[in-house]
């Protein structure tokens, strides 16, 4: 049996936490089922009660705005693609604006349209006619309205829903055909709102064109120097004042050079000739011969008088040769002087004369520059308005050829067709929707209600939550635990407390066995010889499971002896088929004796002390002296002494009995007996130093899902009993 219950244990940790999720859901099952039916069946009614809705689509085109008029000082400024986007998602907006729809409501008469009001039902004129006045259909409209743009294209599908196909493909169609016959009329309205702007600002840029005109043409008559273009006039200014400094410096050249030779011959005399050399000396033919011959005369001169004395005549005539030379010199120098002297005055006054010329031709290119600046002003105030001008009678041209045209940029592609099948309800959708959220919502209820129970329901509950052996399960007794090959009907004597007796091979013996071998074991060196079987609280199933328990007992040929003390709620004696008339209250207070009070129970070596008449109080009886001394006696006489005492929360008999006991057993029920009153219990009796054995789980069902794999194991004990007798 350990080794089950080892393998159990392996079997059940090896697949958490899933194989505790998929426990919970076989214990729940019925409760995802019936939250499932109930969403599914909510959904279904709901999807087949609505009206049929019917949608029908139209596609539209909507190409690029033509370049708009913008202002003159807007012409330079971003490109109109730039804000495409604002304008489509603009035009989005404005398929779904109030002012379409109304378009519609009054070009298709929806107003009185009971059809589309859905007022085909309404019986009594006057709420009629009330519907009618304080309706809106243009906001029903918007209602049934969806504008869905194309991804990655200029398309745009307007759909309409209602319950009639015909009037949803008309609608949307209507919808399309007002959005761009608005477009149109918003389209010429602007245009001829910009044409009369266009023809005023023609009209106003030819007048200053013309003034600028004017103004250029007034300024060349004023300035007849400007015979060319200014450019062309400043090239032949500077050309000229250029020619003008070269003559200059050729004057001023000469007259320096006039100047210098005036300078030596003031400088000259006729002693320095042949020392020295002079530049004038090459201005004249005469003067160099003069001064060759004066040279060599000198020359002879000082060879006489190294020969001659100085009053000889060859030196007398020598000097009057020379005298005669050097007065033919003066007045050779003084025809160059005034030669030299004319020129010098003439280059002198040529000198100045240029000067004057070069600074006259300075100021009038001086002049040149500013009326070139005040030429161009002029001249790019009238290529500005120019400009504007040409501008301005482009954009009436094009104005005026939009106007002639009368394009749209909004195109129906493809016109609704009446459709022939409904959106709305989604069957498939809804159901496979309530599927989903059915399922979700009973497994999401299950592990709720999973979470919320506190009821004891397995060994990992006694073990972990409260620390307490676990002595065993006790499974329901079903009519088909039988096992052993037992066949028919059941014996005329059966009753469901004494199942263990008349089916000692059923699922329920054998467990109970289990806890009479685990209950041996537990004190191996010290023999239990009266067990206390209480519970929690009351029908947790202690009275059957001590009966079960004494009845395996007494199998294994031992006297066992069964003490009915729940004397607030006795059944024993109801279970044995016997009277209270004498019983344990009567041997207590020394009214009757053992043998008077103990009974006989068909069971072979199972006695049954019952109650006998109920005492008002119990628990001061269990605490008299006699009563003590009356279970040493059940001591000496009994292998075995089991007593059936009161619950232990509900009164303190319980607690006085366990003081008497070898041992306490306490037995849960389970899926019933809460985790707090099994802790409380188990406070209680400790707080007495109870000597406890451990815990017994009653009332399994192990055909039940709800216990998941937790009992496997003890469902192939009557397997096994039927396979031996097979």
């Amino acid at each position: 049996m350990n080794e089950l219950r080892q393998e159990a244990s392996e079997g059940e940790s090896a697949g958490l936490p899933l194989r505790e999720y998929w426990n919970t859901l076989l214990k729940r099952l019925w409760t995802v089922v019936l939250v499932f039916v109930i969403v599914l069946t909510g959904v279904a009614l709901y999807t087949f009660q609505q009206p049929k809705i019917y949608e029908a689509t139209t596609t539209i085109i909507i190409d690029p705005e033509p370049p708009r008029v913008r202002p003159l000082d807007e012409a330079n400024s971003a490109p109109q693609w730039i804000f495409q986007d604002t304008y489509f998602d603009t035009q989005l907006r404005v398929i779904q604006s109030r002012h379409v729809a109304e378009r519609v409501v009054r070009d298709q008469g929806l107003a009185e349209n009971l059809e589309f009001l859905g007022l085909t039902e309404l019986d009594d004129e006057d709420a009629l006619a009330s519907a009618l006045e304080h309706g809106d259909p243009a906001g029903m409209l918007l209602g049934m309205l969806n504008v869905e743009p194309v991804p990655d294209t200029r398309m745009v599908k307007i759909s309409v829903q209602h319950r009639s196909a015909e009037l949803a493909a008309l609608l949307s169609t209507a919808v399309a055909e007002a959005y761009s016959q608005q477009n149109s009329e918003h389209r010429m309205e602007a245009l001829q709102d910009a044409f009369h702007w266009l023809e005023t600002q023609y009209r106003s840029y030819e007048a200053k064109l013309n003034d600028s005109t004017q103004a250029l043409t007034k300024f060349k008559a004023e300035n007849p120097l400007l015979f060319t273009s200014p450019a062309e006039q400043q090239v032949l200014t500077n050309a000229k004042l250029e020619e003008m400094n070269s003559r200059l410096i050729e004057v001023q050249s000469r007259r320096r050079h006039a100047g210098y030779v005036l300078s030596e011959i003031r400088a000259f005399k006729v002693e320095t000739l042949g020392t020295s050399g002079l530049t004038l000396l090459t201005e004249g033919l005469n003067l160099t011969t003069l001064s060759s011959k004066y040279i060599e005369l000198k020359q002879l001169e000082q060879q006489q008088l190294v020969t001659y004395l100085d009053d000889s005549a060859q030196v007398v005539s020598t000097r009057e040769q020379i005298r005669l030379v050097e007065s033919a010199i003066k007045s050779e120098i003084e025809s160059l002087r005034r030669g030299f002297q004319g020129s010098y005055d003439a280059l002198k006054k040529a000198e100045r004369d240029q000067l004057a010329e070069v600074e006259a031709t300075k100021a009038e290119a001086l002049k040149l520059d500013q009326l070139k600046l005040l030429y161009e002003q002029v001249e790019n105030q009238k290529a500005e308005q120019q400009r504007l001008f040409e501008l301005v009678q482009r954009r009436l041209n094009e104005v005026s050829l939009s106007k002639l045209l009368e394009s749209n940029n909004i195109r129906i592609l493809d016109r609704s067709v009446v459709p022939t099948a409904p959106v709305k309800p989604r069957v498939l959708f809804n159901l496979l929707l309530g599927v989903v959220v059915g399922l979700l919502a009973g497994i999401g209820i299950a592990f709720l209600l999973e979470m919320l129970d506190t009821t004891i329901k397995s060994q990992d509950d006694i073990e972990k939550q409260l620390g307490l052996p676990f002595l065993g399960v006790v499974p329901s007794v079903t009519s088909g635990d039988r096992r052993g090959g037992v066949k028919g009907p059941l014996p005329a004597a059966y009753q469901p407390y004494l199942h263990v007796h008349f089916f000692p091979k059923s699922a329920v013996a054998e467990c109970t066995r289990t806890i009479r071998t685990n209950l041996l074991f537990m004190a191996p060196g010290k023999e239990s010889k009266v067990l206390l079987v209480t519970s929690p609280s009351p029908l947790d199933g202690k009275t059957t499971t001590a009966i079960n328990l004494a009845t395996v007992m007494s199998q294994s040929n031992q006297r066992v002896l069964i003490v009915e003390a729940d004397m607030r709620r006795p059944r024993l004696y109801k279970a044995f088929g016997l009277s209270p008339e004498v019983g344990l209250s009567n041997v207590a207070i020394g009214q009757a004796t053992l043998e008077e009070a103990i009974a006989e129970t068909g069971v072979p070596d199972l006695h049954l002390l019952p109650c006998g008449p109920l005492p008002p109080n119990p628990s001061e009886l269990f605490h008299t002296p006699a009563f003590a001394q009356l279970m040493t006696q059940l001591r000496e006489r009994y292998d075995r002494v089991i007593i059936d005492s009161p619950p232990v929360i509900a009164v303190t008999d319980a607690l006085i009995l366990a003081q008497l006991a070898d041992g306490v057993v306490v037995v849960s029920k389970a899926g019933v007996t809460h985790l707090p009153l099994l802790k409380r219990t188990k406070q209680l009796l400790e707080g007495i130093n109870a000597p406890m054995l451990g815990v017994i789980l009653n009332g399994v069902n192990l055909e039940n899902r709800r216990y998941g794999s937790y009992y496997y194991y003890y469902r192939r004990y009557g397997q096994y009993y039927d396979d031996a007798a097979s």
